[in-house]
């Protein structure tokens, strides 16, 4: 037994030293320096272009990377880089990854030592059956968000690639031309297998219930519960570390979002996904609804109490108080039939899973503008956010039902295809629910042809 402890602190030891050089330490400029010259899409990154994720207030700080880097802050570069950071410091597993990592963590919510230690202890183990996955596991980070750059789109569309959904867009490169990626040409035959297999369920999406049975259909046809639950592993720790940079852009100082409640949040997503070894997508939903209600003091037996908690996901809530405050909020809700009648977890959209929903509820639920008190945000997200974006889904389902019933014709097939594989995408939504919040409250709208959803007067 002390032989074999003692082998596992070499091994990981030998892997820490590989990972980072000499000289540098994990996150500061010159680690960072060593990732910019491995892997140089991550420079993709570096451009005022990119198609930014808006979440949070972006703080332009001396302690950012990019900032630090390029005398400019570049929010997707800083969440690209945490994310790899926050990689290694799981790996490590140590005390002093640990302060690193939950520094500037709320008490009521830091994560435990006991959490992060177990936030690594599957992916140490994928790594010890073979050290190859360590290098996919960053490559996975590193191509995640590449769809988000005006070069990774330039150089795929010369492969006639022109999908909108960064999320697809990495699917669709993956598959015809990963080669675009400098990085990819210079991966091992078993990082490039691990990368390709991918996980057909984008895990946000179950995350925070942004769509329905549907999210977990592809990966129940798969089997992969059943036959190679590894990958769900691999690919759940890959999703932990995306998360834990996930805010980088408002404090590059340890993660603030990986906590306690997103760690236990991970561990029942895990337990989600793989009981479709046994059972079917609805029961395992079913599951991770009535888990989330349970820490939200509410019932997953009613639709109300289905709803509530979807909207708790969403606005990251955990407590019975805050369960409290999703109640009284829609209580007051002057439009309750149409979310009783649309937002049930267990009824799934037409079409592809809208994205950045949950984005928009939660740029409300902290917007100062939207209310002096916790409460009275909550219930502006309520009233104009909910039911602004369930007016932009009801109108979009409409068109594609009323496609569905038309004359079949060839004009009617083309179009109907092209609004069942469009991604409404709420992320310019999200930035006017920072920006002019008041924006929703007309609840009009105009859809791009990327499917980009933006407020109007």
């Amino acid at each position: 037994m002390i032989k074999k402890s003692l082998f596992q602190l070499i091994f990981f030891t030998l892997l820490a030293i590989k990972a980072t050089p000499l000289g540098a330490t994990v996150g500061d400029l010159a680690w960072v320096n060593v990732q910019l010259e491995t892997y140089p899409e991550l420079y993709w990154l570096a451009d005022k272009d990119v198609r930014q994720t808006q979440e949070g207030i972006s703080v332009h700080s001396n302690t950012k990377l990019s900032q630090l880097l390029f005398g400019k802050s570049y929010d997707e570069l800083d969440r690209t880089l945490h994310t790899l950071k926050d990689l290694e410091l799981f790996l490590q597993g140590d005390e002093e990854a640990y302060k690193i990592f939950t520094k500037n963590q709320p008490a009521e919510t830091v994560l435990t030592f006991a959490s992060f230690k177990a936030a690594g202890d599957t992916a140490r183990a994928l790594i010890k059956q073979n050290s190859a996955l360590k290098d996919a596991m960053k490559m996975a980070l590193i191509f995640g968000d590449m769809g988000k750059t005006k070069e990774a789109r330039r150089l795929a569309k010369e492969h006639n690639i022109e999908e909108p959904d960064h999320d697809h867009f990495l699917h669709l490169v993956l598959d015809k031309c990963p080669d675009i990626f400098p990085s990819y040409k210079k991966l091992s035959p078993t990082v490039k297998e691990w990368l390709k297999k991918e996980l057909p369920i984008h895990l946000g999406h179950l995350t925070h219930l942004e769509g329905g049975p549907e999210i977990l259909t592809l990966l129940k046809k798969t089997n992969i519960a059943k036959t190679n639950p590894e990958v769900i592993d691999f690919f759940l720790f890959v999703h932990s570390c995306d998360i834990a940079g996930a805010l980088a852009h408002v404090n590059s100082e340890g993660s603030l979002t990986y906590n306690e409640n997103i760690h236990q949040t991970m561990v029942v997503i895990g337990e989600t996904l793989k009981l479709l070894a046994t059972q079917g997508e609805i029961a395992a939903l079913k599951y991770y609804i009535k888990k989330r209600a349970q820490w939200l003091g509410l019932t997953a037996e009613t639709k109300e109490g289905r709803i509530l908690t979807r909207i708790g996901t969403m606005v990251r809530f955990y407590t019975s108080q805050q369960g409290d405050m999703l109640k009284d909020a829609f209580l007051q809700l002057n439009r309750q039939s149409i979310i009783l009648e649309r937002f049930d977890p267990l009824i799934g959209w037409l079409g592809r899973t809208p994205t950045y929903i949950p984005a928009v509820l939660l740029n409300l639920k902290d917007n100062p503008k939207c209310g002096s008190t916790p409460e009275e945000r909550l219930s502006f997200a309520f009233n104009h956010g909910l039911t602004f974006i369930l007016n932009v889904m009801n109108d979009h389902e409409s068109q594609i039902k009323r496609l569905e019933n038309a004359k079949t014709s060839d004009e009617n097939t083309t179009a109907l295809l092209k609004l069942k594989s469009l991604t409404l995408c709420f992320n310019t939504t999200a930035k006017q629910a920072k920006e002019s919040p008041e924006i929703l409250t007309f609840n009009n709208f105009q859809i791009d042809q990327e499917g980009n959803v933006t407020g109007i007067k």
